[in-house]
C-alpha cells in the first residue's frame, strides 16, 4: 500500500477559499497539486478557521473537508486539535501533512498513538526561533519537513539540529495564468515619472512594525549600494 494511498492534510488557514494570504495560497496550490498528481488517493482536509467549503470543492470525489470555523474562538483550537487526533485514530491514515508548524504537535501525538508518519511545512518566521519544547520534539520526529526557501531550511536545520536529509525545499509558486511577464504599464510609468527601461524593485508585503522580517527595511538600507552601481534603479 502506498504511503499516499490515504492522505490527511492539516491546514492552518484563516480562510482557504476567500481572502487568501501567503500560507493559504501555498496550501491551496499544495492540495491542488496532490489532487492532480495522485487523483486515485483520498484526501481529508481539516480547516481550522473556515466555516465551510464551497460547492466546487465539496464536489471533488476524492476530497473531504472538515471545517471548524463555526465554533466560538475560545474553544475552536481545542475542537480543531481533538478533531485532528480523533479522526486520525478512527481513519488510520497513511500520512499526515501539517501545513503549519503549530499542527506538528498534534501530528506527533497521532504518530505516537498510531504510528502514522507525518510531514511538516515550514514557511518562515514560525520556525526560525523555536523555544517550545513540544514543538521542538514534534519537528525532531517529523518524517519530512518541506521548507519554502533554502534560507528557512538552513536556519531550521541549524537551530533545531535536524537531519538535513529529512528537510527538503518546496518553494512558493504562483498562478501562471494570472501573472505573466508583460510590458510595464504606461499609466504607472507616467504616474511615477519612470522610463520603460528603468530597473524597478518592488516589494509586496504588510508594512507592520511587528513584521520587519519581511525585509523591506533591509532593501532601504541597501539602496545606496544599489544606486552606486545602478543609479537609475527605483524602489
Amino acid at each position: 500500500m502506498s504511503v499516499l494511498e490515504r492522505l490527511i492534510i492539516y491546514l492552518w488557514i484563516p480562510n482557504l477559499f476567500v481572502n487568501k494570504g501567503g500560507i493559504q495560497v501555498y496550501s491551496s496550490f499544495f492540495v491542488s497539486a496532490l489532487q492532480q498528481l495522485y487523483s486515485q488517493y483520498q484526501y481529508r482536509v481539516f480547516l481550522k478557521l473556515d466555516d465551510s467549503a464551497p460547492d466546487s470543492a465539496v464536489a471533488q470525489e476524492n476530497t473531504e473537508y472538515y471545517c471548524s470555523g463555526s465554533w466560538p474562538k475560545p474553544i475552536r483550537t481545542i475542537h480543531f486539535a481533538l478533531r485532528l487526533v480523533l479522526s486520525g485514530l478512527w481513519q488510520q491514515p497513511n500520512l499526515a501533512i501539517a501545513t503549519h508548524a503549530n499542527f506538528a504537535i498534534a501530528a506527533f501525538l497521532l504518530k505516537r498513538l498510531t504510528g502514522t508518519p507525518y510531514w511538516v511545512i515550514a514557511h518562515g518566521i514560525e520556525v526560525w526561533n523555536i523555544d517550545r519544547p513540544q514543538l521542538k520534539t514534534a519537528l525532531q520526529h517529523a518524517d519530512r519537513i518541506l521548507a519554502v526557501t533554502h534560507y528557512t531550511r538552513d536556519r531550521l536545520i541549524a537551530g533545531q539540529n535536524l537531519n538535513p536529509h529529512r528537510v527538503k525545499v518546496l518553494p512558493n509558486t504562483f498562478d501562471s495564468e494570472t501573472f505573466q511577464i508583460t510590458a510595464k504599464p504606461s499609466y504607472l510609468l507616467e504616474r511615477y515619472n519612470l522610463s520603460a527601461d528603468q530597473p524597478i524593485i518592488l516589494t509586496v508585503a504588510r508594512l507592520d512594525p511587528n513584521e520587519q522580517y519581511k525585509g523591506y527595511d533591509r532593501i532601504l538600507q541597501a539602496l545606496p549600494t544599489v544606486l552606486a552601481t545602478c543609479p537609475d534603479a527605483r524602489y
